[in-house]
This record gives C-alpha cells, structure tokens and sequence, in this order.
C-alpha cells in the first residue's frame, strides 16, 4: 500500500512523509492494532516493567527507550521504509503517548535519545540526501526536555530538519 501511495502522491506532484508512531505500549494482540510482535513478546523492556511503578500510570506498559533492544527494533522500521521506498522525508511522531522513560530515569535518557534520533537522521540521509527527517513533538520545549527529548540540542547539532510542535 504504501507504495501506491507514494506513487499517486508524486504524480500529483506532492511530497510524502511516512509517519512512526515512535512510542507504543506492550498492549496485546487482541485489542492493540497498533503493537509489533517484538513488543507483545518482549514486556521486559516496558517502563513498567521495574516494577516500581503503579500499574495505572499512563507509561506503564510504554517502552522504555534505555534498552538498546527498544532503539534497534523502532530504527529497523525506519530503515525498512527508507530503503524500501522513494519517499521524500520520514517522520517520528514523538507526541503520541509521549513517554520515553522511567520517570526517575528521564535526565539519563536525554543523551540516549539524541544519539537515536542521530542514528534515525543518518539512515534518512543515507538513503537520499535531500530527504528530510521531521519530529512531531509536544508543543512547548520545557515539555519535551521534561520527558526525555532534548529537542533544542537536536536543533544544534543539525539532526532534525523540521520540528512540528503539537499538542
């Protein structure tokens, strides 16, 4: 599909940007269509999964970016689509379920997530230098330093090449 998709978008002449949803919760197979496989079976790396946490906290079941394990599986994705096909850009939606890491753990997890967003924006750029890689964020840059996405040091360094701040 989504080669046909971009097909019909650059013949109307039009950019495309596929979206990955960066952020989701172990869930399960039953009601969650948005889980892979290594994430149903791999509820080890949940935030949750210290078992410091309350269950009813809105991360619990959110992966937890520390685990290398975690990176490499959400960059295997990126790389399948930017290798696989001829898009303009790529983005991450960071602002669903904007959760990263263990709330004690969030001011360790900055360097860990600039270093993947440099991984993901390196892929991007490999596969064609004039593609873009776009981060949707919260909308106010307290609130993403406050969960883990230092997206001002991004800017700096010239890892991103667009920021949507959305609430």
């Amino acid at each position: 599909p989504l080669k046909v998709i971009v097909e019909r978008a650059h013949e109307k002449g039009l950019l495309l940007y596929p979206t990955l949803l960066v952020q989701v919760a172990s869930g399960n197979r039953e009601t969650d269509v948005r889980g892979s496989d290594f994430r149903f079976d791999n509820k080890q790396f949940d935030i949750g999964a210290a078992g410091d946490l309350d269950p009813s906290w809105a991360g619990y079941e959110a992966a937890d970016f520390k685990h290398s394990e975690i990176r490499a599986e959400r960059l295997s994705i990126v790389k399948e689509v930017v290798n696989s096909y001829d898009i303009d850009g790529f983005e991450l939606q960071l602002n669903y379920h904007p959760v990263y890491f263990h709330p004690n753990e969030v001011d360790e997890g900055r360097p860990i997530m600039t270093e993947w967003i440099r991984q993901v924006h390196k892929v991007v750029k490999a596969s064609g230098a004039d593609r873009e890689l776009v981060v949707r964020v919260p909308a106010s840059m307290e609130g993403c330093f406050s969960i883990g996405l230092d997206v001002r040091e991004w800017i700096d360094q010239g890892i991103v090449d667009v920021v949507v701040g959305n609430t």
